[in-house]
């Protein structure tokens, strides 16, 4: 739920635009503090130094900056108090087998290892015919 992968189609005139990633995961800290790792590849102009990507990226970082540190309230809400809509359902799953592998994981390396390796399914999709 903390990751993001931003894929950029540049130069598109010729229907064949060059590509660039930007890549950012949080690792929470505490309550209000996070520590984002991120990393940005491009397929094109591989042989030019990476200063004027990699400023780039520092730009559309910096843009969403203000707006991120004006959030109210600082710290992430427990997610009984969020009111969840259908285009949540992955996060929705996704901190059900996070809260699965943290109990997991208070059992034992064995437990854990069972649970990141077991067959997770939805139980609410349709099977196909």
């Amino acid at each position: 739920p903390f990751t993001v992968n931003a894929e950029f189609l540049l130069n598109t005139k010729t229907g064949k635009g060059n590509r660039a990633i930007l890549w950012m995961s949080a690792s929470p800290i505490d309550s209000k503090t996070c520590r984002v790792f991120s990393f940005t590849c491009r397929d094109h102009d591989k042989d030019k130094p990476d200063y004027p990507h990699v400023a780039f990226q520092e730009q559309v970082l910096n843009e969403d900056k203000p707006v991120i540190e004006s959030q109210y309230p600082q710290e992430i809400p427990n997610p009984s108090q969020e009111i969840s809509v259908q285009s949540d359902k992955v996060s929705i799953h996704y901190r059900k087998w996070l809260r699965q592998l943290a109990a997991a994981a208070e059992k034992g390396p064995t437990e854990l290892m069972k649970c990141i390796t077991s067959d997770a399914k939805d139980p609410t999709r349709k099977q196909l015919a």
